[in-house]
């Protein structure tokens, strides 16, 4: 992490930079291991200033069709956790502040499948992260999220909650024929 400091610094004064291992460098060794033990919860990582479209995934978590599995979204901070809080919808949804690193990693390494409900996108770093993590991918139709995981998941209309709904159904039978 660099910091900046508004104060005057003495002549020769050096900024040193120090990378400290992120998580997304924390992969496991046995990645068959991994895959024995995931829970039955999708992971959507959420922060307001992202145009994400969160209701139509929420929305699809309250239908009849996905009380059998569980979301957890992972919100960028306290007031994000709190709009999400009244936001939800269906008691297998849950809120959580992804303000913790080492609850996040956790949330990463045992989810099922990771969604990404992007309407546009930059950051792509989530998907890569959840990929590395060996969750299934469940993603907004973009031609971004094609470019990046190709056929390596499922895509769905982030307008559409029935899409959604299909889309989530479609990345389960696939981990039960795995």
């Amino acid at each position: 992490m660099i910091t900046y400091e508004d104060e005057p610094k003495p002549a020769g004064f050096k900024i040193s930079v120090v990378h400290r291992k992120s998580d997304i460098d924390d992969h496991p060794q046995e990645p068959e291991e991994l895959n024995e033990e995931k829970e039955n919860y999708f992971l959507l990582k959420y922060t307001s200033d992202q145009h994400k479209n969160i209701d139509v995934v929420l929305s699809a978590f309250a239908s009849s069709f996905l009380k059998h599995v569980s979301l957890i979204v992972a919100a960028g901070n306290q007031t994000d956790v709190i709009s999400l809080e009244k936001l939800r919808r269906s008691r297998n949804v849950t809120v959580v502040s992804s303000s913790d690193a080492e609850l996040l990693n956790y949330l990463y390494t045992k989810a099922l499948g990771f969604i990404n409900c992007s309407l546009t996108e930059i950051s792509r770093l989530t998907i890569i992260k959840a990929q590395r993590w060996l969750c299934r991918l469940v993603l907004s139709d973009t031609k971004t999220f094609r470019n990046l995981v190709g056929n390596k998941a499922t895509f769905f209309d982030p307008a559409s909650v029935e899409s959604v709904i299909a889309a989530i159904q479609s990345a389960l039978k696939d981990s039960q024929v795995q």
